[in-house]
């Protein structure tokens, strides 16, 4: 299973300054949700034991590999 980026760093590396360079590297910015999307991401983020953040950054990760893989299929780069 996939956890995102920062849980997978934070796994296989020893060093916590290291880990910390790695958080320091997200961007932040602002998501204006559906409040009623927001509710049941926040409850699924809670059944798969994540915050609310990691859901949709794993989520995102999922569609973008997803992506990429049909796009590796069908032979066309990423425009």
């Amino acid at each position: 299973m996939f956890f995102g980026g920062a849980f997978n760093f934070f796994k296989t590396t020893t060093g916590s300054s290291v880990a910390l360079k790695n958080m320091a590297e997200k961007k932040a910015f602002v998501l204006r949700v559906n409040p009623d999307i927001l509710k049941d991401l926040e409850q699924w983020a809670a059944d798969e034991f994540r915050s609310t953040n990691g859901q949709i950054e794993y989520l995102l990760q999922q569609a973008v590999n997803a992506r990429k893989k049909n796009q590796k299929k069908s032979g066309k780069k990423d425009e």
